[in-house]
């Protein structure tokens, strides 16, 4: 969803704007965004502890947050 916001705001296709180096913060961010979720699923799916996958998400949330503050941002 944040993509096509993104794409929507360039004006352009969606490949012609990923390929260019103008959201190598938001690549980041989706990366890492991934990256805890991953995490957060490794964590329930062997220890389940609560709090610790309870931080992973905030965390991944928090992430989820940032990309779409950015593309906002970009937006209006």
């Amino acid at each position: 969803m944040i993509c096509v916001a993104l794409a929507i705001a360039q004006g352009g296709s969606l490949s012609k704007i990923m390929s260019t180096n103008n959201f190598e913060l938001e690549t980041q961010l989706a990366y890492t965004y991934v990256g805890l979720r991953v995490v957060h699923s490794l964590i329930q799916s062997t220890t389940n502890t609560i709090m610790v996958r309870f931080g992973c998400f905030a965390a991944s949330e928090g992430v989820m947050l940032a990309l779409l503050y950015r593309a906002v941002r970009l937006v209006f």
